[in-house]
């Protein structure tokens, strides 16, 4: 991967460099009308120019464009300027254009995202395999965004990708792909929730996790953020379960466990030690001695 560059799609197809941040959080879907100022290029030689005079405007998912621009735009958030590199597979493959782009060329676009003309189609017209796959790309982007320690920003999408998912029947067999990726962005967030101190949160939704399904890594960022708060009996029920779980998974010397207790233990010294410089202070301040 190119430096400071993160992919945007799974098989490292699409790279992508933030140049300048969004001026919000809102990003286009598919059917958007979007306006761009974009470049494109090829060995360093720009072939499509819109960055100046002309506003570029197109549909996104009506295949009026090359996949690797719609996928970059769908990466981007409103005011957002970025340089992506776009392999063959999403740009012209084998085409050669009128000898500009040979055959299998690595393309790069610079793309200022100006404005996206329509909303968000409502969750309630969307079917199945469209929640599924907003979702899927919602977790892609928290897990960029996780990456580059933006923590605020992951949490952003994950909550987006939970919302097109909250609604599944999880003892439907047919919706089992969406049960088990709803459970990987909950248990992500938890994470988050983690990296930003928000016990509560993490709480919040390890418990709405285990209500799907009883999963080790619920427990185990619960048992953490207990601990964080000082409930240490919550944290060592949750050890407890963590075992159990674990055992039957044959993982019993699991890391994950001798980091909470180790946590819990540096807790309890913490503890120790706050109370004892408590008392010291207490008693150079008692006038009836």
């Amino acid at each position: 991967m190119s430096q400071n560059y993160i992919n945007i799609t799974d098989d490292g197809g699409i790279q992508k460099l933030l140049i300048k941040k969004g001026a919000s959080s809102i990003s286009p879907i598919s059917n958007s009308e979007v306006l761009i100022k974009y470049t494109a290029s090829y060995d360093q030689k720009i072939f499509e120019d819109y960055s100046k005079d002309i506003i570029y405007r197109f549909t996104i998912g009506k295949n009026e464009v090359i996949k690797g621009l719609e996928l970059a735009v769908l990466s981007m958030t409103l005011q957002e300027k970025s340089k992506f590199i776009i392999n063959p597979k999403y740009a012209y493959n084998e085409l050669n254009l009128s000898n500009i782009i040979p055959k299998n060329a690595i393309i790069n676009l610079e793309i200022e995202l100006l404005k996206i003309l329509e909303g968000e189609k409502d969750i309630r017209d969307m079917d199945y395999p469209e929640k599924l796959s907003r979702s899927k790309f919602m977790k892609l982007q928290g897990d960029n965004k996780f990456k580059q320690n933006d923590f605020l920003y992951a949490k952003h999408y994950y909550l987006k990708g939970i919302k097109y998912l909250e609604k599944l029947d999880i003892d439907d067999d047919e919706q089992e792909d969406g049960i088990n990726l709803l459970c990987n962005i909950i248990s992500n967030l938890c994470n988050c929730f983690n990296k930003l101190k928000d016990n509560n949160s993490v709480i919040e939704y390890a418990n709405q996790g285990i209500n799907i399904k009883k999963l080790p890594k619920y427990f185990y960022f619960r048992a953490i953020a207990y601990t964080n708060i000082n409930e240490i009996d919550m944290a060592l029920n949750d050890i407890n379960i963590l075992k159990d779980l674990l055992k039957k998974d044959k993982k019993e010397n699991d890391e994950g466990i001798k980091y909470i207790l180790d946590l819990i233990e540096n807790k309890k010294n913490q503890d120790i030690n706050e109370n004892k410089k408590f008392s010291k202070n207490l008693m150079s301040h008692n006038k009836y001695n």
